[in-house]
């Protein structure tokens, strides 16, 4: 683990209350990824184009299991729509979130 990130703003998405329910959480990094790629949208299952220095990637299950503890009816959103998927990642936006802890400074200039 390179890490954790405190979530400060809701995450893209729809519906509004379940990205909500990510703010505050604690969760442990299981990648940064600084290169500009497009990413997928879970949720609109629409492509999105990611600047460098975007996201930090943690574990769907891991993300999952912080958010059971946190809110159950947005973690039950989740999973009726089928998820933890298997070595799956959830991202979340560089300037969304702070560093609690890291190996590696990571600057947001």
């Amino acid at each position: 683990m390179i890490g954790s990130i405190k979530v400060e703003r809701a995450p893209t998405g729809k519906p509004q209350w379940v990205k909500e329910a990510w703010v505050g959480l604690l969760l442990p990094i299981s990648f940064f990824d600084d290169e500009k790629r497009t990413a997928y949208n879970i949720v609109s299952k629409k492509s999105v184009k990611k600047p460098k220095k975007s996201c930090f990637f943690v574990d769907q299950k891991t993300a999952l299991d912080v958010l059971k503890n946190s809110n159950e009816e947005a973690y039950l959103w989740w999973k009726n729509k089928g998820y933890p998927k298997k070595d799956h990642y959830f991202s979340f936006w560089y300037y969304d979130v702070e560093f609690i802890a890291t190996n590696k400074k990571v600057s947001k200039d």
